[in-house]
């Protein structure tokens, strides 16, 4: 694999990910603990999911998203103090909850959580009751999308299914600390979501919801009535407040390589029906 292809660089670089102010630090043990974590998939509606929560009374949101905590040992040994400065004061959740006469949640809503099984073991030790929303996507449409985002970051420089074919060998040339070549290359394996769900169902039961991308923006009110009954809201869902956002470009897969991923997928697709015991609506 020429090595010009691939911007290591820029793919081990911090982009995107939030520092902690001083302030915030200084007042962690003043602030929430988050107990909703929306854990992913990557490019499968989790920003338009925390989007939603955010304009709903009874949930307050964080200071970022992707805060990155729990799957990136870097940031995790800075501490759960460090983490919290990422949250409302609790000062703020008593004036909500006085004034709204309604009980207020934080969340974490960090999409690369979903596929490092260490972050499921590291939530149920740092909150046990955690709710875990995980949003599940085409993983064909999933993984053309992935790519795209990744052109436009400079991340990527080969065509899709080059991209594809060096995936496996660019993941275990991983060298550093935190593999993000994996966290922003892993166009196909991120997709293989058998791999990865049971972590989170074995940590958390009956505390994890999977929902789908294409019935979340399927114009149906009946994901947002799950996810408030799942997480207990007391208001009605509004379809009005979700908005697809982080959309990618509008250009479309050729027909070949999503034969050739439709094919990779088809036992994934299977096992995962059979282990949710329902129909993939994809």
């Amino acid at each position: 694999m020429p090595e010009s292809t691939v911007p290591y660089e820029l793919i081990y670089s911090q982009h995107g990910l939030p520092a902690a102010s001083a302030f915030r630090k200084i007042t962690s043990g003043l602030r929430m603990r988050p107990s909703l974590f929306i854990a992913g998939a990557q490019k499968a509606g989790t920003t338009s999911l925390a989007g939603y929560l955010s304009n709903i009374p009874g949930v307050i949101p964080p200071h970022e998203k992707e805060i990155s905590y729990f799957n990136n040992d870097q940031r995790f040994r800075l501490g759960d103090n460090w983490y919290r400065s990422f949250f409302a004061t609790n000062f703020v959740k008593n004036k909500l909850e006085k004034k709204t006469g309604i009980l207020h949640i934080t969340y974490d809503a960090t999409a690369n959580y979903f596929e490092e099984i260490k972050a499921a073991e590291r939530i149920k030790k740092f909150n046990p009751d955690a709710k875990v929303i995980v949003v599940l996507r085409n993983p064909v449409d999933r993984a053309w999308s992935h790519y795209k985002m990744a052109v436009k970051y400079g991340f990527e420089k080969n065509t899709f299914r080059d991209a594809l074919d060096e995936e496996a060998e660019r993941i275990l040339s991983n060298t550093a600390e935190h593999n993000f070549a994996f966290q922003r290359l892993g166009y196909r394996s991120k997709g293989e979501y058998l791999r990865f769900l049971p972590a989170w169902m074995n940590a958390f039961g009956n505390n994890v919801l999977v929902v789908f991308f294409e019935e979340l923006f399927s114009d149906s009110i009946a994901p947002l009535q799950q996810i408030h009954d799942f997480l207990k809201l007391k208001t009605a869902p509004d379809l009005d407040k979700l908005k697809q956002l982080n959309k990618g470009s509008e250009d479309q897969l050729n027909a070949a390589d999503r034969d050739l991923l439709n094919a990779h997928y088809k036992q994934f697709n299977n096992e995962l029906a059979l282990y949710l015991k329902r129909d993939l609506p994809w």
